[in-house]
């Protein structure tokens, strides 16, 4: 018989959060993939499990992953762990879970906490959808370009940010939408567990001379005063004439000109009305 693989969510903080089942498996498998085997050895010492560990991380996904099928194949029950939270949510694995589906082989999930839930659950900012990106890229461009998508977004934003980078990207973040309100959760369920909220120039300010340490849950409250920059009528109306020269109908204005400024097709509409 085929073994099976779990995908098992481990503590982002506290050793105590873990599921009952969670140690069950850790402790029946034959193997534990992990990201990194000095992380993951303190859980295991904690409660006293021996199962045996390989490091599956970004740099050797790709490798590792036609031997774990190997195993899989040859009746060897296996469980995937990152370092915190729930695998394969900003963290590697993706690869490994598709081929094993594709090799009909069991994925089983071991549930339990994740930070982007948990920071959602104690914010008392989002509601019911939201949007979640991860971590942003290393390339200031892509993250320029990535943010001035969101625009037109009316639900909540949430990403991963690492402390080296929050101050640089609240930063960017704050010169495209200078008037957003924002929320910050770092250290979740560790003795410095930290939650703040408000303005994103305050919170800039407020972070100004602090050493910020520890993973971070970024949101992004987004409505229409976060908005890229509030355009007048004269601009709106500036860009009705430019496209109508060009011999765009005024369906094709209005379509373009909401999705670039984040308006109503009937503010266009009556906007171009009353210039006539």
């Amino acid at each position: 018989m085929k073994g099976s693989l779990y995908i098992v969510s481990t503590p982002i903080g506290n050793l105590e959060d873990i599921t009952l089942r969670a140690l069950r498996i850790l402790k029946e498998v034959n193997l534990i993939l992990c990201e990194d085997k000095r992380v993951t050895i303190k859980l295991l010492n904690k409660y006293e499990i021996k199962t045996k560990l390989i490091s599956y991380h970004k740099f050797n996904e790709r490798s590792q992953t036609e031997e774990v099928i190997k195993e899989l194949k040859n009746g060897t029950n296996i469980a995937l762990v990152s370092d915190a939270g729930t695998p394969i949510i900003s963290d590697p694995g993706f690869e490994l879970v598709k081929e094993v589906r594709e090799n009909n082989i069991k994925v089983i999930a071991i549930p339990g906490p994740c930070a982007l839930t948990s920071a959602i659950s104690v914010s008392g900012k989002v509601k019911n959808d939201f949007l979640f990106i991860g971590f942003l890229s290393d390339e200031k461009n892509k993250r320029t370009e990535k943010l001035k998508s969101l625009k037109d977004r009316s639900e909540s934003v949430l990403l991963y940010v690492g402390p080296h980078d929050l101050k640089k990207y609240l930063k960017e973040i704050s010169d495209i939408y200078p008037d957003i309100e924002i929320f910050i959760c770092r250290e979740l369920t560790k003795i410095y567990e930290e939650f703040i909220s408000g303005k994103i120039k305050d919170i800039i300010e407020k972070l100004k001379d602090k050493e910020v340490k520890g993973e971070v849950v970024l949101g992004l409250i987004f409505n229409q005063e976060a908005g890229l920059t509030e355009i007048t009528d004269k601009e709106v109306l500036d860009s009705i004439n430019k496209l109508t020269n060009k011999g765009l109908s005024l369906k094709e204005i209005a379509k373009i000109l909401s999705n670039e400024y984040n308006l109503s097709g009937n503010k266009i509409y009556n906007l171009y009305i009353k210039n006539k």
